[in-house]
């Protein structure tokens, strides 16, 4: 179902997969909370093709869960051309109030471009 957001090209939905107070670090970048979340982040979402991932190791830490994995996507065109991107994530699941499993943090490495 995330997967299935993000390549909806639908920021909110995307952010509703995030608890309200959720850390994503993109890179160099940090967002705090849902809405800086989608505000800062999320906002690539409509730039973002065929999201494709890959669960590498699970593991349950207390009441919460670890998800690591690799991802890759393409972008849409854009003035440059055609571009897309890979690299490694890591998502913490908790669950919230109302049953539902949330990430409280997402950490996003991007691998490095290729080099000329």
């Amino acid at each position: 179902q995330y997967i299935a957001a993000w390549n909806g090209n639908d920021p909110a939905a995307v952010a509703e997969f995030f608890t309200a107070d959720a850390t994503a670090r993109v890179g160099d970048d940090t967002f705090t909370g849902r809405q800086e979340i989608l505000n800062g982040w999320l906002q690539n979402v409509p730039n973002i093709n065929n999201l494709q991932s890959r669960e590498t190791r699970t593991e349950q830490r207390g009441q919460e869960y670890l998800f690591e994995g690799t991802y890759t996507h393409a972008t849409f065109q854009t003035e440059e051309g055609p571009s897309g991107t890979s690299g490694r994530f890591a998502n913490t699941f908790t669950q919230d109030a109302d049953g539902q499993w949330r990430i409280r943090l997402a950490e996003v490495l991007p691998d490095a471009p290729p080099q000329p």
